[in-house]
């Protein structure tokens, strides 16, 4: 088991680098630890607790304060108002020349409403927020070189094709939030500089709010990690 988690943290470590990397550096870095217990993790609805080969917890470190939504918007984030259409399984993003992860993101189909803040957005897209489950095949089909190498110390080179097709591995936080399919938040979404568009939440649930709204029509933005309650007016 030691071997497995050193192994983790050697690749995902590594974690992500995109355009606007000089920003983030100090900010937060993410250490992934392999940990045997899956009780009180939230997987996929659709995914049974076996089915979890094993589950990744990061654990984050922070320069700035994520709970204040204002330190996490610089050029290229935008707040929107969306409504959840549907959540696919999570997957490896394909690399750029400005950026490349190897952490798992999980894709969602939205459909933005409303920009609260920043370049204004509208209709659907898919967004993609930092881990989930991902099928192990799909983690072996895209890590090369030194990725490869790390996975085989994970033992997962050594299960059959069958188990990696049907065996997924959790990337989890403490600061995660699954979103809910026909419910509706407000997001603050990074745009990646790539040839394909890319949003991503940012900072995992730091960057969700519910939605309420005020006797006097006013809307009151909830973060669902903190609770605290925001205008988002910036």
């Amino acid at each position: 088991m030691l071997t497995l988690t050193m192994a983790a943290i050697l690749i995902w470590s590594i974690g992500v680098q995109h355009s606007n990397i000089q920003h983030f550096t100090g900010i937060h870095s993410d250490k992934v630890l392999t940990i045997e217990s899956k009780q009180n993790v939230r997987i996929q609805e659709e995914i049974s607790p076996e089915d979890v080969y094993s589950v990744s917890q990061s654990e984050n470190s922070w320069a700035v304060d994520p709970r204040e939504p204002r330190n996490l918007l610089f050029e290229g984030t935008s707040i929107v108002h969306l409504k959840v259409l549907n959540i696919k399984e999570a997957e490896i993003l394909p690399k750029y020349e400005n950026f490349y992860t190897y952490m798992p993101y999980t894709p969602l189909e939205v459909e933005i409403l409303d920009t609260i803040y920043g370049k204004d957005l509208s209709g659907k897209k898919t967004i993609y927020n930092r881990g989930g489950d991902i099928r192990i095949s799909k983690l072996l089909d895209s890590w090369v070189g030194s990725e490869y190498v790390g996975s085989e110390k994970m033992g997962l080179t050594k299960l059959s094709r069958e188990e990696q097709e049907t065996k997924f591995i959790s990337y989890t936080s403490e600061y995660d939030y699954k979103m809910q399919p026909c419910k509706e938040y407000a997001v603050i979404l990074a745009k990646q500089q790539t040839e394909d568009e890319i949003y991503t939440v940012m900072e995992r649930g730091y960057g969700i709010f519910e939605i309420f709204q005020t006797d006097q029509g006013a809307k009151i933005y909830r973060n669902v990690i903190t609770g605290k309650s925001s205008e988002l007016n910036f």
